[in-house]
């Protein structure tokens, strides 16, 4: 083989690996991201993991209002800037109205070994408890 098709072959390897190596980092990105199922298009609430106090305080209203067990995560919630969210219309005016205080939802274990989702508003008053 000629230098020159050893070269152009280097080269075409090399271009490859990028290749591969950035399609690897975009999916890991997408499978990260902030879309929890969201549809493109509409507006949506972005749930980061909270911590601190006020993660930690989230966490013991949610235990109180269940009567125990174990935090398993704590997610705060913020509503995306220019944007409402919209009923799939598939819930109540309840459940809107829910959804739109809820600034921590907190999973927790009870000691009986149920999951629940607690949700809780910016004051950390639960609005709404929910079977996993």
């Amino acid at each position: 083989m000629s230098k020159r098709v050893k070269k152009i072959l280097a080269g075409i390897g090399l271009l490859a690996a990028f290749g591969l190596g950035g399609a690897a980092i975009a999916a890991a990105q997408g499978e990260s991201g902030n879309d929890h199922g969201a549809e493109k298009g509409r507006g949506a609430d972005t749930e980061q993991k909270a911590t601190g106090p006020d993660a930690t305080r989230a966490g013991q209203a949610a235990l109180q209002s269940v009567g125990g067990g174990k935090v398993l995560s704590v997610e705060k919630k913020t509503p995306e800037q220019g944007s409402e969210k919209h009923g799939s219309g598939h819930e109540s005016a309840k459940e809107r109205a829910i959804d739109q205080k809820t600034v921590y939802s907190v999973q927790v274990q009870k000691s009986d070994g149920t999951n629940v989702d607690v949700a809780l508003d910016a004051a950390f008053n639960v609005l709404e408890t929910q079977k996993d």
